[in-house]
């Protein structure tokens, strides 16, 4: 399954190590077109930093409060609510 993540730099390390394809992106200008992108190849699930998203966009999950070495309950928690199921961390 591909799961895609949309956001800065800083949050990449941790989200590439539990399975996430990450695309980091500092210009909320950039996001849609990504978006687009990642639907056309089929990716499963899109989360994106709210740091980067200046709207809701169909199809991708927020994640709030993502700090650099952040709480893995909560991504797992977010993560199992978006996709239905649970993740190993």
């Amino acid at each position: 399954m591909k799961i895609a993540f949309i956001g800065p730099k800083e949050y990449s390390g941790s989200l590439k190590l539990i399975g996430f394809e990450v695309f980091e992106v500092d210009n909320p200008e950039k996001v849609l077109d990504l978006v687009n992108e990642l639907k056309e190849k089929k990716y499963r699930a899109i989360f994106a930093s709210n740091d980067v998203l200046k709207e809701d966009i169909e199809g991708v999950v927020a994640l709030p409060g993502l700090v650099k070495g952040g709480d893995s309950k909560f991504l797992k928690k977010i993560v199992k609510e978006a996709l239905g199921k649970d993740i190993k961390i």
